[in-house]
């Protein structure tokens, strides 16, 4: 395991020489303490000119394994080289690598954050026996209680710790750290990442530094004034770092004010105009232009602009012959694009009397009597003071007492 280790050592050694991204290497030895085997110094530098592997490299074949697990010590003596006055790197990376689980030393917390010069520690489980997250408790020291794991190492400094089953895979994982990435472009609006933004690259990420890109996006905005910042990703030696770019966008929209109305007939209807989604006291809106025309664009009604505050009240005419008339109202902003809302305006018809119906006259039901009744068949009989009149007409014959338009007595008479 430990020839392995000696070998990603050299690896990613000559990587960072070739590739020009890391400007100072050191190496530490820890066990049951740790010693800095190699202080900082470039990486091509040589323990002298007739050597011919790095002086880092030559350093490690010489390390071998003993004793105790102490990951304290470690992290202590790597943090005393990053604080080195030399290292004037805004980044330090530390690559950390154990094959096994400590059981000597306690936390380091206070140290990675607080007093590691901000260095980033990486941290490698290397073979299957080893683990990110085990203590080995069965041989922990007299008066040892709980040292760092290799994630909690990770963890405090802000890197990772990977898993390395396959020793022989360790190379080439190593050598991925000493690389620059470019990982693509992030967008915030007013601080909170937008996860609806959408991007076209001309290569698309990640890859893998030198190289270069372009690429044009458009993130979704509501009404209003907002902070949209562009935050593009690269990555050196496993340390994430951002270029910034902020703007400030403002989005014009307008409502109208009611959505719908119901007027009388005839009668005109007034409703408001004004921009949503704006700051208090803000008079970014005075004096646009607002335009009104029928929905189905047969018609412009009016052109008008706003007042101080942003907002105008429009009145439209009634519509002849209709019942309910829907407006298009708008405001074109100055990079043309149009911000548009609708309302609508119902008119109340003038109700209508039901007609009127005459009476009908009814006549209470009388005795059926025959057809050939009446005054145009027989005499007038009228009795007046008592008289009695001997009739020589027919014996029981119907004959009529009184008569008028609306109202007739018949009687019969028999011997």
């Amino acid at each position: 395991v430990i020839d392995c280790e000696i070998l990603a050592v050299q690896t990613v050694n000559d990587a960072a020489n070739a590739g020009g991204n890391v400007d100072l290497v050191g190496l530490v030895q820890f066990n049951n303490e740790a010693k800095t085997l190699q202080a900082l110094t470039q990486p091509w530098a040589r323990l002298g000119p007739d050597r011919r592997d790095a002086s880092v490299v030559e350093l490690a074949r010489k390390i071998k394994p003993r004793e105790a697990t102490n990951f304290q010590a470690g992290v202590e003596e790597a943090c005393k080289m990053a604080r080195d006055p030399v290292n004037d790197n805004a980044q330090t990376v530390v690559i950390f690598l154990s094959d096994g689980a400590p059981n000597l030393g306690t936390t380091s917390r206070d140290t990675l954050t607080n007093n590691c010069g901000n260095a980033i520690f990486h941290t490698y489980a290397v073979t299957e026996a080893a683990d990110c997250d085990i203590v080995d408790e069965a041989n922990l020291r007299p008066g040892i209680d709980s040292p760092d794991t290799l994630r909690e190492i990770s963890t405090f400094s802000g890197g990772t710790c990977t898993q390395v089953p396959d020793v022989s895979k360790l190379p080439d994982m190593l050598v991925q750290l000493e690389k620059t990435t470019w990982d693509g472009v992030t967008v915030k609006v007013n601080g909170v990442a937008n996860r609806n933004a959408q991007f076209v690259y001309t290569k698309e990420p990640s890859f893998d530094a030198p190289g270069s890109v372009t690429y044009s996006g458009s993130v979704p905005l509501g009404p209003g004034e907002h902070t949209v910042c562009m935050e593009a990703r690269s990555s050196t030696s496993g340390v994430v770092d951002f270029a910034t770019t902020c703007k400030t966008v403002v989005v014009e929209s307008i409502e109208a004010s009611p959505a719908s109305q119901m007027v009388n007939e005839g009668a005109n209807a007034p409703f408001t105009v004004s921009f949503i989604g704006l700051k208090p006291g803000c008079d970014t809106f005075a004096n646009k232009i607002i335009t009104v025309e029928l929905c189905d664009g047969s018609k412009q009604i009016t052109t008008t602009q706003t007042d101080a505050d942003g907002s105008v009240t429009v009145t439209v005419p009634a519509e002849p012959g209709v019942t309910e008339t829907r407006y298009k109202v708008c405001h074109t902003a100055a990079n043309g694009s149009q911000s548009c809302t609708t309302t609508t305006v119902e008119y109340m018809q003038p109700p209508t009397e039901p007609p009127t119906e005459s009476p009908v006259e009814t006549q209470p039901p009388v005795d059926a009597m025959p057809r050939d009744a009446g005054v145009n068949g027989d005499p007038l009989i009228m009795g007046l003071s008592g008289q009695l009149f001997k009739f020589d007409g027919r014996n029981g014959a119907w004959y009529s007492a009184v008569s008028t338009p609306s109202f007739q007595w018949n009687m019969k008479i028999n011997n």
